[in-house]
């Protein structure tokens, strides 16, 4: 899934990496919000009002979930 269009795509196996994780402990939807904010505002540099965490969170969910 590609967050965002002109992610780097290392950053992006990176940040994929931490959700999937998290995924196979089971951990709920607000730690995974939490790890794509963190991750996307310090680690990539961007500021909250540039991505919609909730959006990006419960799509992955719901990937993952059906797959």
């Amino acid at each position: 899934m590609n967050i965002i269009y002109e992610m780097h795509q290392n950053f992006c196996a990176f940040l994929a990496e931490k959700v999937f994780q998290q995924l196979e402990k089971g951990s709920d939807s607000q730690k995974i919000q939490r790890i794509i904010e963190t991750e996307l505002c310090v680690g990539y540099g961007l500021y909250m009002h540039e991505f919609n965490s909730e959006k990006i969170t419960n799509n992955i969910i719901n990937w993952w979930e059906n797959n």
